[in-house]
Formats: structure tokens, sequence, C-alpha cells
């Protein structure tokens, strides 16, 4: 089995196997079959290409190459889009999961000195609770605005117009990650009374926003690309946004997807639409009551 055999040899070889030619015999009217590596662009014109001089050299006797030249045609604008779109896809995944897992730092810190009984000296001491709570939900805010800043102007520096490309789109990001940011610090402190070890804490909540922000927004956007099942990912949708990692996740992925869906004609959105990052912003601000 040739293509097998190709396999094996991939696995087996430190040099790279481009093409392969398998012809059965050595009748020049049997059907050859060309074998191309796809991560190269221009393999398969290089390997039809062989295929031609091998046939050429054996009819003919003369050891001549067939030049080729080869120049594809440039992406359509259809094509490009989707490229981009890819690209945005990527970069949303790559921005998500840090920041399901910068909440987790807050867990171990609370938990550590309720346990150590820091906490507790403190309040005996005459601190107030209100005092307490306040002065570490602004330590955590501004920690964590600090790593949205510097996100923000990494959009700006490489480009990433779905995020800050005008007024409306920069303020549906700044919004998606400032109400992410107040939610989640808040649930945060929540969860830290139901551990008693600042690594278990850290370490299930950490997973829990992994699991929440990126596990089940790709789940949901594989839902809704099946034409059986869109029904019910726009209710699980709505459902999962109690949690403030999948909005994040959720708000993130819609905004880069919305460029590619209004150059074709999908959407007349806006980022500020409840369908891109209304609905998440709105939830964030909703629950946020709750973990408080």
């Amino acid at each position: 089995n040739m293509s097998d055999w190709l396999l094996h040899r991939t696995d087996t070889k430190d040099t790279k196997c481009w093409q392969a030619l398998y012809q059965p015999s050595a009748d020049f009217n049997i059907p050859k079959t060309v074998f191309f590596n796809a991560s190269n662009t221009h393999s398969l014109a290089i390997s039809f290409n062989s295929l031609a001089s091998s046939q050429y050299r054996q009819q003919t006797g003369s050891s001549s190459p067939i030049k080729l030249v080869n120049n594809p045609l440039p992406l359509s604008d259809f094509f490009k889009e989707q490229e981009k779109s890819m690209q945005a896809i990527n970069t949303a995944t790559n921005v998500m999961l840090p920041f399901c897992f910068i909440p987790a730092n807050y867990v171990a810190f609370l938990v550590r000195e309720r346990v150590s009984k820091s906490k507790h000296v403190q309040i005996v001491s005459g601190v107030r609770l209100s005092a307490y709570w306040l002065s570490n939900f602004t330590w955590d805010l501004a920690a964590f605005m600090v790593s949205t800043f510097i996100t923000i102007l990494m959009f700006f520096i490489f480009g990433r117009d779905e995020y800050v490309g005008d007024g409306s789109t920069f303020l549906a990001t700044f919004l998606l990650f400032l109400f992410y940011g107040v939610t989640a610090i808040f649930a945060s402190y929540y969860a830290s009374f139901y551990f008693e070890s600042a690594t278990t804490g850290q370490n299930t909540v950490l997973l829990g926003n992994y699991f929440s922000g990126f596990a089940l927004v790709m789940t949901i956007g594989i839902l809704q690309i099946i034409e059986s099942t869109k029904d019910v990912a726009k209710v699980l949708r709505f459902i999962f946004r109690v949690i403030p990692s999948f909005c994040l996740g959720d708000g993130i992925l819609a905004l880069a997807q919305l460029p590619a869906n209004r150059n074709n004609g999908v959407t007349g959105d806006t980022p500020l639409s409840m369908d891109v990052v209304g609905w998440d912003v709105l939830f964030l601000w909703l629950v946020f009551p709750i973990y408080a």
C-alpha cells in the first residue's frame, strides 16, 4: 500500500517527502497515481510536472525535463475574508485562554489568608470587613486592568481591526473586558469560601474557567454550524451566559467573526449589537450582584 509506505517513511526518516509517483507497470497506458504533500503550496503542480517529465522521458528517451512555471491565481475577496476570519478566530482563541486563567489567581490568596487566620487577625484588630474586601477588589481590579490595557495595546500594534478597528469596536472590546474583570473577581471571591487549600482552589477555578470559557464556547460554536442543532445552541448559549468566562469567550469569538459575516452579507450588526457582545455584556452586568 503506497499510502502506508509514505506515512511510514515520513515517521521514520528525517528528510521531508514532498511527492511520490506510483505506476503499477511499465505500460504507458496504465493509470498512474500522484501523491503530493499539501503542506507545500506548489507541490501539486510540481508533482504533475514530475509525472509529465517521466512520461516524456519514457516515450522519447530524452533526458530533458519539462520546464514548469506555476503562478497560482490570486485569492478572491471572498477567500481573503475567509482567511482573515480564520486568523481572527485563532487570535480569539489565544485571547480567551489566558483570561480564563487570571481569575484563578485571586482565589489562592483569599483561601490562604482565611486558612492561616490572617484575615481573622485583621478583623479582630479593627479592620472593617467592608474595607478588607474593598482593598482586595481594588488591587485585583487594578491588576486585571493592567492585563487588559496590555492586550488592547497589542491589538493596536498588530492591527487587529476586529477588536480595535473603530470607536464602536474598541468600546465593545473594552466593555467586555471591564465587565468580565469585575464579575470574574467577585465570582472568584465567592468560590474561595468552598476551599480549604489554596492550591486546590486555584486549580479547580482554573479548570472551571477553562472548561466554560473555552471548551463550552467551542462546543456552542460547533452546534451553531450544524443545522439540526442550531436551536439547541441558541438556548444553551443563553443558559451558559451566567458564567463570566463563557461571556468573555463568546463575545471575543463573536467580534472575531463579525467582519467576515458583514462582508458575506450574513449580518449587518454592529459590535455593540445584542447578537455580538450586547447580550454578553448585559449578562455580566446582571449576574454581578449575584456573585457580589
